[in-house]
């Protein structure tokens, strides 16, 4: 019998316990979050698994998989250390258990509870005037630094913005120019982020013309894989609609690698689809079968 998803418990326990999905999202996630967590098209930071296993009456293993067994105990294990407010022993549990299970390191919810630790620790010695101490464990974080540039913005901007701060008090102005230059850095690319969700809904809306002229104000290189990938789309589907195949053709080819690797892909599909469509008014049948094809393997 094939193991239950998170996803699938998560929805099992809340209809077992007659709740509704608005009723489990409650104030602390949006219901839209929480259907996504259901069908296992997001994963649930530390927090929202914890609230989720609190209102559910489950404990957080249970939401894991047989091969994660070990995993939701020793989660657990972190997360009646993290509420206790011991941060540095959560620390070094983590780092030992990285040492011993090198697995673990990319455990999301393990790095999440660590990531958080750090953090917490962090501003607790630069409020009692400790930042040695506050700049080390702060630092810990930029481990992960490469693979956290697209995914926490606002978990990285926290830290490089305590940097900077910590460094000015300890007279490294460079340091802490370098650190506030990435503060500074991340707070435009969330901007840039915001200015590409809102030019989506005017495409939505059919402003295609509205569309096209604001996503060409962009510079793509302040926008992070996710953005750049709807960047293309947003200026091929635009141009789709105003059917100007020819020039939707390469902004939809463009946007197909940001989205390849993607579970339950809906987005993928579309471009396909406009693909094929686009390829077929302009006469191009191979092409236009091709991206036919991919659009029923996708499906």
């Amino acid at each position: 019998m094939r193991e239950m998803t998170l996803g699938h418990k998560v929805k099992e326990a809340r209809i077992a316990k007659q709740m509704t999905q608005k009723e489990l999202a409650g104030d602390f996630i949006t219901r839209n979050m929480l259907s996504q967590i259901e069908n296992d098209n997001a994963a649930p930071s530390i927090k929202t698994i914890e609230y989720i296993a609190s209102i559910l009456d489950k404990p957080i293993s249970y939401f894991m998989d047989s091969e994660q067994s070990d995993q939701g105990s020793i989660i657990e294990e972190l997360l009646t250390i993290y509420e206790d407010h011991n941060y540095n022993e959560c620390i070094i549990k983590i780092e030992k258990t990285f040492a011993i299970e090198s697995e673990y390191h990319n455990h999301d919810l393990i790095k999440d509870i660590y990531i958080n630790c750090c953090i917490k620790a962090g501003i607790i010695y630069k409020d009692m005037g400790n930042y040695e101490n506050a700049q080390t464990v702060l630092k810990k974080v930029l481990v992960f630094e490469k693979n956290m540039i697209f995914d926490s913005n606002v978990i990285l901007y926290t830290v490089y913005n305590l940097l900077a701060e910590i460094n000015g008090y300890l007279k490294d102005s460079e340091l802490s120019k370098e650190y506030n230059h990435k503060a500074t850095t991340i707070i435009n690319k969330m901007l840039a982020s915001r200015t590409v969700q809102s030019i989506s809904i005017s495409l939505v809306e059919g402003n295609y013309d509205d569309a096209i002229s604001r996503i060409n104000s962009l510079d793509i290189e302040e926008l992070d894989p996710y953005n750049k990938g709807r960047y293309y789309i947003i200026l091929g589907s635009a141009h789709y609609y105003k059917k100007a195949y020819l020039t939707a053709i390469p902004y939809l080819e463009k946007a197909i690698p940001f989205y390849n690797d993607m579970p339950n892909n809906g987005v993928l599909i579309t471009i396909y689809e406009q693909l094929s469509k686009s390829y077929s008014h302009i006469e191009e049948y191979k092409k236009a079968y091709q991206f036919l094809e991919l659009t029923k393997l996708n499906n």
